[in-house]
């Protein structure tokens, strides 16, 4: 339902210019609330009055699609962080750059790096994206390693990434 509008405005745009098979993709909800997506064909049949579609499922062409460009943000952000590293000798605001570059390249809400201190019990707060995160930073904001409700504490003791959507 969420396609019906595009949709039919794709079919007709290809019609006018005189296409005999229209192609288009859309959505469809399954009862479960998930989304599949199709690639249509459609060829009228003008002397029978009947269309004819043949529909492909590409779901998975397009989730392989979407994390292709993820993956090539992550490498394209990856060199330009290795690039400021080899330009910036000055640690401090390396970790402040490279926390504003992964902030803006993954579209996140903030983004922090947290070093662990010499005696392995709290994390420090090194580098923060923005003007909120420089703030932390210049406070001293840490978090106990032993942390049992922190997000950033499970990462340093799991040494595991995790993405929360909030």
């Amino acid at each position: 339902p969420d396609d019906v509008e595009r949709t039919n405005r794709e079919a007709n745009e290809q019609s006018a210019k005189g296409l005999k098979t229209v192609a288009f993709e859309n959505r469809y909800r399954t009862k479960d609330g998930d989304y599949r997506w199709f690639s249509w064909q459609a060829t009228p049949d003008l002397e029978n009055g009947v269309i004819y579609f043949i529909a492909r499922n590409i779901t998975e062409a397009k989730r392989a699609n979407a994390e292709i460009e993820r993956r090539a943000i992550e490498l394209q952000t990856v060199a330009e962080v290795s690039a400021e590293a080899t330009q910036n000798l000055n640690i401090r605001q390396l970790l402040v750059d490279v926390s504003n570059l992964t902030k803006e390249r993954f579209d996140l809400y903030h983004a922090h790096i947290y070093l662990l201190n010499e005696d392995g019990e709290d994390l420090i707060l090194a580098g923060g994206a923005g003007e909120a995160g420089q703030i932390m930073v210049s406070r001293g904001h840490h978090i106990p390693l032993s942390h049992p409700h922190s997000i950033v504490a499970l990462c340093a003791r799991s040494k595991q990434g995790v993405i929360v959507n909030d």
